[in-house]
């Protein structure tokens, strides 16, 4: 990532997240904080609105963030 891009940051309240959010704000990012219980729509619309091509995910969520394709353009 580079200075001003957005990381949406998929976990629950744990201390992962704290990590997550502060090195992604170190590095110059945007933290986009997406709810890890949305179903499949929800989550897709959320990262097609926040526009964030990284994504931090903990293993438990991982199966539905990666099941995420952008189909561009986005449609919102």
């Amino acid at each position: 990532m580079k200075k001003g891009d957005r990381v949406a940051v998929m976990m629950p309240n744990c201390p992962q997240f704290i990590i997550a959010e502060l090195g992604t704000w170190k590095a110059g990012g945007i933290v986009a904080s997406i709810n890890p219980l949305y179903t499949e729509p929800e989550l897709e619309h959320a990262l097609c609105e926040c526009g964030a091509e990284t994504v931090v995910v903990v293993t438990r969520f991982y199966d539905k963030s990666s099941a995420y394709r952008p189909r561009p353009p986005c449609a919102g």
